[in-house]
């Protein structure tokens, strides 16, 4: 929220930064976790409890940014169930289909979309890093480094301590657009 307040940002991304400041790691965090020799059962752990807790905080935190940002209450312009239940949805599927040997098959199709992804925007991708860039990168940077200090003040190890990081500054961008949509 003090991000959205510092940068001069339009309504609309700051609503995005909000959304997906909200959104819980995903797979992605859990992978690259695995990646970087974290404590990945940390990691899914965390994913799948902040999962369910945003089945709360992701609809309150769009209404209420909704609201200040565009000064009108959520309920005149957008459901609240529905994205409840957008949520519920997506972190149900992660729950039910995560397992060891979806590991390298989800990382190989995360670089393919990413680079697909890449390619597709590539004549965008200046703009929209002047839009949101700062920003995001910003926000990614400060939550690693709250989160890696906040471990260090319980006393965890590197393993945990990289979990953690990872799991705070890498967000569901799946869930995020489900939510933005």
């Amino acid at each position: 929220f003090l991000l959205v307040l510092v940068f001069p940002v339009t309504p609309e991304i700051a609503i995005g930064v909000m959304i997906i400041s909200a959104a819980p790691g995903g797979v992605t965090s859990n992978i690259l976790t695995s990646f970087g020799r974290g404590d990945v059962a940390l990691s899914i752990s965390l994913t799948a409890v902040i999962s369910l807790i945003s089945l709360i905080t992701i609809p309150l935190i769009v209404g209420l940014s909704y609201a200040y940002f565009f000064g009108v209450t959520a309920k005149s312009e957008i459901s609240i169930t529905r994205i409840a239940l957008s949520v519920f949805t997506i972190v149900t599927d992660f729950a039910t289909s995560f397992a060891k040997t979806a590991k390298n098959i989800s990382a190989a199709l995360f670089s393919l979309v990413l680079l697909g992804a890449i390619f597709q925007e590539r004549n965008n991708i200046a703009e929209y890093y002047a839009d949101t860039g700062l920003i995001t990168l910003s926000l990614n940077l400060i939550m690693l480094a709250v989160a890696w200090f906040v471990a260090s003040l319980f006393g965890s190890g590197i393993q945990q301590k990289i979990a953690i990081s990872i799991e705070c500054g890498l967000q569901n961008g799946t869930l995020a657009i489900a939510v933005a949509t």
